[in-house]
């Protein structure tokens, strides 16, 4: 689904419990992505923890964001590989701004090296 705006109105309707990958854009970021991440086990948890900024699983960029009125948009997609999909995403887009960490080791592990 998506993009639609990020705000705790459109999160809410997110369904509980699907697994796969999201991404946080910001419409001043032309470059793609601001965000990509993962949840294994409910994306809607996920992306309130984005919305939060007292949250400690939230990303400190994409609260900083949302703290200054940014104009946020999000998308998912629901996935049952979404740890190697998400480094593929993150891969493609060449290290979101606001990915602190990495995580390409599941393409290391598929195509050897990076």
């Amino acid at each position: 689904m998506g993009p639609v705006r990020f705000n705790t109105e459109t999160v809410a309707r997110v369904p509980t419990g699907l697994k796969g990958i999201y991404a946080i854009y910001d419409a001043e970021f032309s470059e793609g992505s601001a965000y990509i991440g993962r949840s294994e086990s409910c994306i809607k948890t996920r992306l309130e923890a984005h919305l939060n900024p007292k949250s400690r699983n939230g990303s400190k960029s994409i609260h900083m964001l949302v703290e200054h009125n940014h104009d946020l948009w999000f998308s998912y997609e629901e996935n049952d590989n979404a740890r190697f999909t998400e480094a593929e995403e993150i891969f493609k887009f060449q290290k979101p701004p606001a990915n602190r960490r990495y995580e390409w080791k599941p393409l290391r592990d598929e195509w050897g090296s990076l």
